[in-house]
């Protein structure tokens, strides 16, 4: 089924006006707000700058990245290969 550029804007449009109509802002209590500031952990930029400027920080950290990629890439070559074998 083909639907137009229009009719998906439309739909849209029609979509945004329900659920403005129907969600509500919501506003938060104090006690959650002062809850969830102390459990979040700000780092001072000047740590992290002093963590970048680690060598052997940063060189574990682009070997966990580059590690995390190859695994993605062989995952998906994997699964590529099984599931384009079925057909």
């Amino acid at each position: 089924m083909h639907v137009s550029k229009k009719s998906k804007q439309e739909i849209i449009e029609s979509l945004e006006g329900s659920l403005s109509g129907v969600l509500k802002p919501v506003r938060p209590s104090e006690n959650f707000v002062r809850h969830v500031r102390s459990r979040i952990n700000f780092v001072p930029p000047n740590v992290v700058v002093e963590r970048l400027h680690n060598t052997r920080t940063l060189l574990l950290a682009l070997g966990g990245i580059l590690s995390f990629l190859l695994v993605l890439i062989t995952g998906t070559r994997a699964l590529y290969y099984l599931l384009g074998r079925s057909k």
